[in-house]
């Protein structure tokens, strides 16, 4: 079994930190007991801990850390557990990390008031991968944490990150500071915030698909989903 690593990120600005840290503690031990693929990471980044799940993939081509939706969690049913163990099985490691989370009553514009938090975790969980697996490292984010990602990426001329794919990335953000290659992938059925910005992204993006018959969560279509996403990284 993997040795637990802590790793610790210091930044030097000043943060208010507004997660729901009682709600992350609830979710970690619902993931961390019913886990079967993958093996707890524990990650400390500017005085918060948080919880990783590391899946390794045999002869691993390159590493993928993965970002969760609004309000979830590191295994989530849709879209990042069917990717956390699927993209192991099509040669990639994967690191999927918990973000900051809100009550579940909050509103998506209330995580603009968290979104400085996101940035040390994904920091933290990058540095992690350089030092465990010396690989080229890609982040895949659904929702709220292609959010996040965004944040983070337009903010570091270099994040070492080699590609960037979003799934179901809303419309009020900014991607044109992102300095590597960035895939929009969005369902035919997307929320109608996604769907609003498809021209905007695209003037930004390096590559946009569209998956037919697919909601937001890409209920049924997880397979596509899977082997576009390993795709356009193996490229």
């Amino acid at each position: 079994m993997r040795n637990i690593l802590f790793v610790t990120a210091c930044f030097f600005t000043t943060a208010v930190f507004g997660s729901d840290l009682a709600k992350e503690q609830r979710w970690a031990d619902q993931v961390l007991d019913s886990l079967l693929d993958g093996e707890e990471v524990n990650l400390t980044a500017y005085g918060t801990d948080f919880i990783g799940i590391f899946t390794e993939a045999e002869q691993a081509q390159a590493n993928v850390l993965l970002l969760h939706g609004i309000g979830a969690h590191p295994d989530w049913p849709q879209v990042i557990s069917p990717l956390r163990v699927g993209l192991t099985e099509l040669g990639f490691n994967t690191f999927s990390i918990q973000l900051p989370i809100l009550a579940n009553d909050a509103a998506s514009e209330d995580y603009d008031k968290i979104m400085h938090e996101a940035a040390p975790r994904i920091k933290t969980a990058v540095a992690y991968l350089a030092a465990c697996c010396k690989l080229k490292n890609h982040i895949v984010a659904h929702s709220m944490g292609a959010k996040m990602a965004t944040s983070y990426l337009s903010n570091n001329s270099r994040p070492d990150i080699n590609k960037f794919v979003a799934v179901g990335m809303n419309k009020d953000v900014n991607i044109s500071k992102i300095t590597v290659p960035v895939f929009d992938i969005y369902g035919e059925y997307d929320f109608a915030g996604v769907l609003e910005a498809i021209p905007q992204r695209k003037a930004e993006t390096s590559k946009q698909v569209m998956i037919k018959g697919a909601d937001h969560f890409m209920e049924g279509q997880e397979q596509e989903l899977l082997e576009l996403i390993a795709d356009l990284l193996g490229q």
